[in-house]
Formats: C-alpha cells, structure tokens, sequence
C-alpha cells in the first residue's frame, strides 16, 4: 500500500500535468488571437507596403515565438507523463504504489494534441511568409 507522501506526490505530479495543459490551450488561444488580429491588419489595411512588410516580419517573429513556447510546454507535460508513469510502473517505489497497468497516454512521447497545435502555428507562419512575399514582389 502507498504511503501518504506517494500518493500526494502522484496527485501534484498529476495536478502540474494538468496545469501544464491548461497553460498551454491559453497560450494558443493568445496567441491564435494574435496571430488573426495582424494577419487580417495585414491583409486588408490599407497601410504602405513598407508597413505592412514590417508587420508581416513581426507577425512571423510572435508565430516563431508560438513554436517554442509550444516546444517548450511539451517538454514539461513529457516530463509530468514520465514521472506519473515511474510512479505508476512501480520503478523506484520501495512502498509498492503502483497501478496493475499503467496507463498508454502517460507512456507515449506524443499522445496529446502537440502535432494538432504545432500545424496550427506552421499555417500561420506560412500565411505570413506567403503574405510578405506578395508584398515584397508587389
């Protein structure tokens, strides 16, 4: 049976996790209103080329930043599925607080929504770079 300590250690390995994701879907949702805000200024204000070229570099500078906090974000929900799997894999465990079987998506590197959210950010860079081409050759 597990101590107390064990299982309070499991359920704050639990709660970061949990807020790791949270954290995260704000981060898209900031930066996703971002993101929409500049490109729809870009495209259909009517601002010099030279402006708009400008807004279209930082535009692509805020969507580069958007992948490594992304990055960033799931190198720390990783590590919480790491040691939420140690936990409940037993590994290390003197006090025997362990699952029968632990469960698949604390295991897998990749079985959140980080591809989803990554392709999300990679449209948006390459609206951006499609955006200041059109200026720069118009």
């Amino acid at each position: 049976m597990a101590s107390i300590d064990e299982t309070a250690r499991f359920g704050n390995y639990v709660s970061a996790r949990n807020t790791e994701i949270t954290v995260r879907w704000q981060k898209v949702q900031i930066f996703f209103l971002i993101n929409s805000v500049l490109l729809g200024a870009a495209a259909g204000a009517t601002f010099s080329v030279k402006l708009k070229i400008v807004v279209c570099i930082f535009g692509l500078a805020v969507t580069m930043i958007w992948w490594l906090m992304q990055w960033e974000a799931q190198n720390a929900i990783d590590y919480w599925n790491a040691e939420i799997s140690r936990l409940e894999s037993g590994e290390g465990n003197t006090h025997g607080f362990a699952f029968a079987k632990p469960r698949e998506g604390f295991r897998l590197k990749f079985a959140s929504t980080y591809y989803l959210i990554l392709f999300l950010v990679d449209l948006f860079a390459i609206g951006w770079i499609g955006l200041l081409f059109s200026f720069l050759l118009a």
